[in-house]
């Protein structure tokens, strides 16, 4: 059944169903719209205070802490990874079977 053969007799309601329908989808996309933008203003929000603590925001100097601490974390985790290949021949793990040794 074609959508037109439905309307033919009145444009007056052809007119009303076209109006109806973007009523609905103007409030569709309201409320898609808002949604959305809730979701990117938390997600921008928790950027801000990411960046606003590694930038030296509440705290100065707390941003050089941290990131001086994760540069260490990951000297470390080198360190100890390093350490545990060279042991493979004393000391065999799964550590060393993971790796290939």
């Amino acid at each position: 059944m074609d959508i037109l053969t439905v309307f033919q007799g009145s444009p007056v309601l052809l007119a009303v169903g076209i109006a109806c329908l973007c009523c609905v989808l103007a409030l569709v996309l309201g409320f898609g719209l808002q949604i959305i933008g809730v979701g990117i203003e938390v997600i921008s929000s928790v950027f801000e205070l990411i960046f606003g603590l590694f930038g030296a925001g509440p705290v100065p100097g707390c941003g050089c802490i941290v990131v001086g601490g994760g540069c260490a974390l990951i000297l470390l985790l080198a360190y100890l990874l390093v350490a545990a290949a060279a042991s493979c021949e004393t000391n065999p793990t799964q550590f060393c079977t993971l790796i290939g040794r």
